[in-house]
């Protein structure tokens, strides 16, 4: 035990130099196409991270009814015993970047366009950590204890998702209404506009995640 008014915090080393040592839960993130957050998980202490991986596509599974097509993390995640799992689970694009010196099979691997399309979608999802901490109260818990902290973490989750709920409709009105005005455009020069020409994008459920951070309790 480190704090009295918060039996369940934990130390956690994460080597930043302005500091080193941080005091709170480790917190796991995943986000699905659209950026939004599809699941959360607080832990006590500071697990690592390759044993996390499996426990984000089962949980996937179980809200969805089937594994993720893509799935990308930072390295932190890979292990070999991970991408067997995870492609057993019926995951069909893994964009782990591997530790250490890579062989030129594993090179030519992860040189893949699409495995450097996941790794951006990865890194965009810092932004959306950035929202968490400065205006969804992810920097530091009202609430104290796993559970409590949990709740405040909820409703951090629920705010961002609301704020992307919405920023997706609008960007979907303002698609419908180019739509639209492409359409009378179209019927009035009898050409076929470039919208129309191109073939619809098939649906992909990308995963990305988990992002770990320490989540500072009061």
């Amino acid at each position: 035990m480190v704090s009295l008014f918060d039996p369940d915090a934990r130390p956690i080393r994460r080597g930043k130099l302005s500091s080193p040592v941080e005091f709170g839960y480790k917190a796991e993130m995943t986000q699905v196409e659209g950026k939004v957050i599809s699941d959360y998980q607080l832990h006590i202490g500071n697990p690592n991270d390759a044993t996390l991986a499996v426990g984000v596509v089962e949980r996937h599974c179980d809200q969805f009814g089937k594994p993720p097509e893509d799935f990308a993390t930072d390295r932190g995640y890979y292990s070999t015993q991970n991408d067997k799992k995870l492609e057993a689970m019926g995951v069909k694009r893994l964009s782990m970047p591997a530790r250490g010196k890579l062989s030129k099979q594993r090179e030519a691997y992860q040189s893949q366009p699409w495995f450097r399309r996941l790794q951006r979608f990865r890194a965009g999802c810092e932004g959306s950590i950035s929202f968490l901490k400065r205006c969804c109260g992810w920097d530091r818990s009202r609430l104290r204890g796993l559970e409590g902290v949990g709740i405040f973490a909820g409703f951090g989750v629920f705010s961002h998702n609301l704020r992307q709920a919405h920023v997706l409709t609008a960007a979907r009105q303002r698609r419908r209404k180019g739509q639209s005005q492409a359409a009378g455009d179209q019927a009035a020069s009898g050409c076929a506009s470039p919208a129309q020409r191109r073939p619809p994008r098939s649906g992909v459920v990308a995963l990305v995640g988990p992002q770990t951070r320490a989540f500072t309790a009061v």
